[in-house]
């Protein structure tokens, strides 16, 4: 679970924006443990949350007026390794009726024997779903739906059978579920025994309809998913850094911050190269794009 290590400034330093104001103002109370939140349309929300049991990851919407309602209920959860922190449903994106959303790696492993490595959680995961994308496709505009959709636990089993699962809610909407991509939960791994898929932060980007942008959190890597197929490819893997110390022998190189700087963001607003003494990733996209590691947590951004 790396997710600890990836600061907000980290974006705005790599950004580096004039202008962005630090005031903040409560605008939603009551929210469980939110992780990711993105624009809904008319104003609304989209927030994704974890609370303490298991399998109570949900997808809530906030209206313009700061009232939360539940969306999607029902989605896997846990407590993650090494340090217990609830993890589930993170990053999303939305594309009219269409929403994709990422499981994040849940209670899939427990702490290894050694400092800083992780195994298979032993008694099994409470889910089948963990480390996946999610495709969601609701039957009216997601800002106008009153009532939540609860996806039980036996609905994980039909999505991780390759099915596609319909839910309808109490004012008659309905919400098509299928997965469209399920990442690996085991990596074997010289430094952390195991090293797990945990897909935390995504995006879609207009110049690439076809495609959706994983950060994966767990495998330190970029992907590339093929809306159509789930088709995944490895974009950028980004390489350990040794620390000295020996409790936590090595960082990781986390490309969280990409996908919040790519939303919204003009490609020459961004930063065109790294700052000396970090690393840099080239990743083909398209011939003029390549991502740039703007710090030590891997913040990436498009240079034009």
């Amino acid at each position: 679970m790396k997710r600890a290590a990836v600061m907000a400034s980290a974006v705005l330093a790599c950004l580096a924006l004039p202008g962005l104001a630090q005031q903040t103002t409560v605008f939603a109370t009551g929210l469980k443990n939110p992780a990711k939140v993105i624009l809904a349309g008319g104003g609304s929300l989209l927030v994704s949350e974890v609370d303490a049991a298991l399998n109570s990851g949900r997808v809530s919407l906030v209206d313009p007026g700061g009232r939360v309602r539940p969306l999607l209920e029902g989605l896997p959860s846990g407590p993650a390794a090494p340090d217990g922190t609830l993890d589930g449903p993170a990053g999303m994106a939305l594309a009219d009726r269409t929403l994709f959303v990422v499981n994040g790696e849940g209670n899939t492993h427990v702490p290894g024997p050694r400092p800083g490595t992780i195994v298979p959680n032993p008694a099994g995961s409470s889910s089948p779903i963990y480390s996946s994308i999610l495709k969601v496709v609701f039957s009216n505009d997601p800002a106008r739906i009153l009532e939540p959709f609860v996806l039980p636990r036996a609905g994980h089993d039909t999505l991780a059978d390759g099915h596609t699962l319909t839910l309808r809610n109490a004012a008659g909407d309905t919400a098509a579920l299928e997965l469209l991509a399920d990442f690996r939960d085991n990596v074997p791994d010289e430094q952390m025994i195991y090293r797990n898929s945990h897909p935390y932060a995504i995006t879609l980007h207009p110049a690439f309809p076809d495609s959706l942008f994983v950060a994966d959190a767990g495998t330190n890597a970029v992907l590339r998913v093929d809306i159509a197929t789930g088709r995944t490819r490895t974009l950028a893997r980004l390489s350990s850094i040794p620390t000295g110390i020996p409790a936590r022998p090595f960082a990781e190189a986390v490309a969280i911050p990409l996908l919040e700087a790519w939303s919204g963001t003009d490609a020459a607003d961004l930063a065109p190269a790294a700052p000396r003494g970090r690393q840099t990733a080239h990743v083909e996209w398209a011939p003029a794009l390549a991502p740039v590691v703007c710090d030590a947590v891997a913040t990436l951004a498009i240079a034009a």
